[in-house]
């Protein structure tokens, strides 16, 4: 399991998955980027870039951490993938 130094405030939480014999970190990315900001006094933009090219296009192995994106709700997910949800795709 990867941990990362000084986002334990972006941290949601472990997952899980069945391809990975690990546990991972599961983290919030715009409460990364707010750290990130916070922590260096950069811009949104400068915080994205750093976080996109150090830390997600990072090779870390299996073990690497998640980052979720929160979305307001599913439909407002499913328009920004340009995904079509019907009700055979929800779990009940």
């Amino acid at each position: 399991m990867i941990v990362l130094e000084d986002f334990e405030e972006a941290l949601l939480g472990v997952g899980e998955c069945v391809d990975i014999d690990s546990p991972v970190m599961v983290y919030d990315y715009s409460k990364c980027l707010k750290v990130l900001m916070k922590q260096n006094d950069w811009s949104i933009e400068e915080a994205i870039e750093w976080m996109d090219y150090n830390v997600i296009s990072a090779r870390m192995g299996k073990a690497c951490p998640v980052f979720v994106f929160p979305s307001k709700d599913i439909a407002d997910l499913a328009m920004e993938y340009d995904v079509t949800i019907n009700e055979k795709d929800v779990l009940h």
